[in-house]
Order: C-alpha cells, then structure tokens, then sequence
C-alpha cells in the first residue's frame, strides 16, 4: 500500500510534461489550430500555482462559468485577480489579448464594397455580436457601394 502526504500534489508540471504535451512546443510543432481552449490561454498565463499547473488552471478559468471562454469576454479584470494564481498582470495580458483578438476579427479595410445586404452583415457582425444592447446603425455609401462612414442612431 502506498502512502501519500498531504503535500502530494497531483497535478504534473508543465516542465516535467513531455516535450511535445507542453502548451508553447505543441503549438510549434503543430500550429495553434490543435490545441485546446486551455492549452492557449496557459500560454498567455505563462505559470500556474503550487496547487494547479498552468494547465490546470486554465481550465478552471475557463470553466468558472457556463458560457465557457466566451466568459472571459465579459468578465472584468478585478474578477480575474480574483482567482487564485491571476493576478492583475495575467488578468490585464488575458484582457489584451481578448481585446487584440476581437480587433482582428473585427478589422474593417478602408475601401469595403457593399453588393448587398450579407456584405453589411459581414462587414459588422464581429463588431456588434456581443454587445449588451441593440445598435441601430446607419451606413453611408459612396457612389461605388463603398463604406464611407456608419452612424450609431440608438
């Protein structure tokens, strides 16, 4: 029978991991593509706890909340201090990179043809998907169906 102490910890760390399992070397060798919700924000993370791996801890932010990652869209960089193992570094690079990520997608070229309705819709759904209220825009067009500028009327 094997006897454990309380101070066992359970969960393995990131260094003694084999080479391809760690979070930064798989997405090297296999693209950001193949991993897991957690296995990216642990790279943003960087370090994890004395209780929880970096791993282990993305995962529990992750899924603090039903809504899964789209939480972290919503929740506020005192509520991420919160966390045992966050502190306001990792809530505010967490923050960046959410923010940077959402301007990517949201990215708009200066000279943007409309053809027709689905343009619109393409052109602004990322902006507007997750907001907490409707927005009623008006988009102006040039006379070659390109975006010159757009007004928020409510």
């Amino acid at each position: 029978m094997i006897y454990l102490s309380k101070s066992f910890d359970f969960s393995r760390k990131v260094k003694d991991m084999a080479l391809e399992e760690r979070p930064r070397e798989k997405m090297l060798l296999s693209g950001a593509k193949n991993l897991s919700n957690a296995e990216l924000l642990a790279i943003i993370l960087r370090t994890g706890t004395k209780q929880k791996n970096v791993i282990d801890l993305a995962n529990y932010i992750i899924n603090k909340d039903s809504q899964g990652i789209r939480y972290l869209q919503d929740i506020t960089i005192d509520e991420l201090c919160e966390i045992d193992g966050v502190g306001l570094t990792k809530a505010t690079m967490i923050k960046a990179a959410l923010e940077l990520g959402r301007r990517v997608a949201s990215f708009k070229p200066n000279k943007y043809k409309v053809k027709n309705p689905w343009d619109i819709y393409k052109y602004y759904m990322d902006s507007l998907r997750y907001l907490k209220k409707e927005v009623f825009k008006v988009v102006l067009l040039n006379t070659k169906n390109e975006i010159i500028t757009d007004v928020d009327v409510s």
